[in-house]
């Protein structure tokens, strides 16, 4: 009897909040890489390779196969699927002056065209014209998935009024400077992460998603602040499915963000924010996606 299996090829520090609600009980697998050990990949591919039940691979930046394409034609031989999520910020529909940022990391996807699989997904659907016209495989748009066994709400002493965890930018220093100059505010610029970082994310009032440069994206953050039960303040992102959630705001400018800081706020409805992670961002959406 067919049984699917996946094993996850990934960094653990970006991607173990999105896989782990599916290897936790051990059925499916994840084989850990890091950017800074190109090798890492190949040895990830080779465990694929001499597995006897891996039905699928889902490889996170996809792009980064483009020089081991000899094991991955070897992998589909064995009857195993390759996917590729990626999971970069591109240049938007309709955005007529992109970032060089985004410009940048669409150049770097583009190498995926030469990489074979049988599935290519895209984060944000935002992107949906732009990967048609430059990635020749058929895309899918599914949201990055969230950890809800990781992120969740937890009962503790509210010891900062806010929080924002990610690396420090010009762009980003320039909406912090209110709440670190006025008020009981924890930014943490590295290192942050899962389990630590759902427990200092419950210990503040209100949590802030910025964007890493000037312009829209859609950033896991939001979804993690609002599992973590905290209110959330976000720059605009690129999709509105969480600005039907009481207790997300949203701000498109520094003034907008002013006004929110000084207004009262509500903590998020629990069983919105249950029912949306359910429909969107659980790891389960991805599974159905590929069997």
């Amino acid at each position: 009897m067919y049984e699917m299996k996946v094993l996850f090829i990934c960094q653990k520090e970006y991607f173990r909040q999105t896989v782990f609600d599916a290897v936790c009980d051990g059925h499916h697998e994840v084989f850990w890489i890091t950017s800074g050990d190109p090798t890492t990949i190949g040895k990830a591919l080779d465990y694929a390779i001499a597995s006897t039940s891996i039905t699928h691979v889902i490889f996170f930046r996809p792009e980064w196969l483009v020089n081991w394409i000899s094991k991955i034609e070897y992998i589909k031989k064995n009857g195993i699927k390759i996917i590729g999520f990626s999971t970069e910020p591109i240049p938007l529909n309709h955005q007529n002056d992109p970032h060089k940022d985004q410009e940048l990391r669409l150049s770097n996807l583009s190498v995926v065209n030469s990489v074979p699989l049988d599935m290519f997904i895209h984060f944000d659907n935002s992107s949906e014209n732009i990967i048609k016209e430059k990635i020749v495989h058929k895309a899918y748009f599914l949201p990055i998935p969230v950890s809800n066994r990781l992120f969740n709400r937890q009962t503790c002493r509210k010891e900062f009024d806010s929080i924002f965890l990610g690396r420090s930018t010009e762009h980003r220093e320039d909406i912090l400077v209110l709440p670190k100059s006025t008020h009981n505010h924890l930014h943490v610029a590295h290192g942050l992460v899962d389990e630590y970082a759902c427990l200092f994310t419950n210990k503040a009032k209100v949590a802030y998603n910025i964007h890493n440069h000037n312009y829209l994206n859609f950033e896991t953050r939001p979804v993690i602040n609002l599992l973590c039960g905290v209110t959330t303040v976000s720059e605009r992102l690129t999709r509105n499915d969480l600005d039907s959630i009481d207790g997300f705001y949203s701000f498109d400018s520094k003034d907008d963000f002013t006004k929110l800081f000084y207004s009262d706020l509500i903590i998020p409805n629990e069983d919105q924010v249950l029912e949306l992670w359910e429909k969107l961002y659980s790891i389960d959406r991805l599974l159905e996606l590929i069997e």
